[in-house]
């Protein structure tokens, strides 16, 4: 059995005090305080929804919600502790070394029993702008092998299924990861039908592709506990998911369509209205088959500057308790350029190696204009992670 729990600031020189142990609950950073006491449902950690003077009721993008926490945080008087130490607590968790999550029926992606899938998302650098690189063969040369899991570019309606280039990358035994996307006027009108008929030709594009290679991962509105996409925070988007999985199930798709619910790990000890509790957004143990995360470090937000473990595991552990039998991948993860990204990248592929539950991690190797971040990784660290992936918990492509 593997438990973890770390009651200590993460640098013994932090000049900030030791936060006192506590039971599961929420907890406000900022006030050195507990918030409530554990229930019988495991707590979302960090706290959320009270939000930042001024962000109360204005939706913000990533990058301006990460630029008001910094603001915010420095404010208080902590932005140079975040610097120098992690504020927040790892959530007491205990797993077997090896964990073997219930087979998925028909032939979806199966979480592997023994190891973690990798993969990368390298297809374009803005959504619809594709780079002239072959993906595989890129990863083949740098790292020695093929990734397990690639990335294909975000599909809208009705094609949420691989396309010419998935079916290449299938033949060579690659997984595909399909981004679904709905734009705002089909996800505001798709519980009155408007979208059934492209719903209809995209499980028939699904079932046609999966008889003649299999199962894919389908990530359908991904990051929806974050205000950024307009499906985001939406009350009906647990209806929209299951209305989409319904037609798939009605034309025999889902036995290959394996549906990804995806949600974006808030930073620790940011208190904000932008992301919420994922669970309010939980299509139900029959809709979905595996659970990911999202989140990245990011150089110009101070907020974002944590070691991976500490972006992802109270999230980790929360899904655990909640969702016991769904397998989890970190479905995005990425470190901005600069000459700390090998130390931090070599830390995450620790971190991820020591999580037995954690069957997928895919790092997005990519540039993000949008948000003006850069995570692509340099020569050197490919070098250093073509080492580190020679250990067998590392799943690539045979």
């Amino acid at each position: 059995m593997v438990e973890i729990l770390d009651n200590s600031v993460s640098k013994a020189s932090c000049p900030v005090r030791p936060i006192p142990a506590y039971k599961e609950g929420l907890y406000d950073l900022t006030k050195n305080r507990q918030l409530s006491e554990s229930n019988s449902k495991p707590p979302f950690i960090p706290v959320h929804r009270t939000g930042f003077s001024g962000c109360l009721n204005k939706k913000l993008s990533r990058r301006e919600f990460l630029k008001g926490a910094g603001v915010a945080i420095a404010a208080a008087g902590l932005e140079s502790m975040l610097s120098a130490c992690t504020l927040h607590k790892y959530l007491t968790f205990s797993e077997p070394s090896t964990v073997i999550y219930p087979p998925l029926s028909g032939h979806k992606v199966q979480p592997p029993q023994d190891g973690c899938y990798i993969g990368f998302f390298r297809l374009s650098t803005s959504w619809g702008q594709p780079i002239n690189i072959d993906p595989d063969k890129y990863y083949e040369d740098r790292l020695g092998k093929k990734p397990a899991i690639l990335v294909s570019i975000q599909h809208y309606l009705p094609i949420f299924y691989p396309g010419f280039k998935g079916e290449y990358w299938a033949k060579k035994g690659i997984i595909n990861l399909v981004y679904g996307a709905l734009d705002g006027m089909q996800f505001r009108n798709a519980l009155r039908g408007s979208i059934d008929e492209d719903l209809k030709q995209a499980a028939e594009g699904a079932v046609q592709f999966g008889e003649q290679y299999g199962g894919f991962l389908f990530a359908p509105m991904q990051e929806m506990n974050g205000s950024w996409f307009h499906w985001g925070q939406q009350s009906s988007y647990a209806k929209v998911w299951r209305h989409m999985w319904e037609h798939f199930e009605a034309k025999g798709a889902n036995k290959y369509v394996t549906w990804l619910w995806e949600f974006y790990c808030q930073n620790p000890g940011i208190r904000t209205n932008n992301i919420d509790d994922p669970e309010r957004y939980y299509p139900g143990d029959r809709f979905v088959d595996w659970i990911g995360m999202s989140t990245y470090n990011r150089d110009r937000y101070r907020v974002s500057q944590h070691p991976l473990r500490d972006l992802i595991w109270n999230h980790y552990v929360t899904m655990r308790k909640r969702h016991p039998t769904k397998p989890i991948i970190l479905a995005e993860f990425g470190k901005t350029v600069g000459s700390d990204q090998a130390l931090w990248i070599r830390d995450a592929y620790n971190t991820i190696r020591s999580i037995s539950g954690l069957k997928g991690a895919i790092y997005f190797d990519n540039v993000n204009y949008e948000e003006h971040d850069d995570h692509r990784l340099t020569s050197d660290v490919l070098a250093e992670l073509r080492e580190i992936l020679a250990d067998s918990h590392y799943i690539m492509a045979k």
